[in-house]
């Protein structure tokens, strides 16, 4: 795979496969420990949510700053409860 690299804006770089364009990671210059990987290339044992090697925190919203007071507030909001009420589910089926 040959990377193929969009600046969307003056700090924040998107890196896609330059022959599908699949998304392959989001990088922002600010956040410089992190970047977004599409963890649907990711050929893991565990399957798509590859919790072996990623974890995950249900209930949190690593965004939710950047768009507080806009119209993506309820989607917030949405987000945190359902993923709060997955995370019940899965300690119910885990035990």
């Amino acid at each position: 795979m040959t990377l193929a690299v969009y600046n969307s804006s003056t700090d924040v770089e998107r890196y896609s496969c330059s022959t599908c364009f699949a998304d392959v990671f989001y990088a922002v210059h600010d956040r410089e420990d992190m970047i977004d990987i599409a963890i649907g290339l990711l050929d893991h044992p565990d399957g798509a949510r590859a919790e072996g090697l990623l974890a995950w925190s249900y209930g949190k919203v690593g965004w939710e700053a950047d768009v507080a007071g806009g119209w993506r507030d309820e989607l917030v909001g949405s987000v945190k409860t359902l993923s709060k009420e997955w995370a019940v589910l899965i300690d119910e089926n885990s035990t």
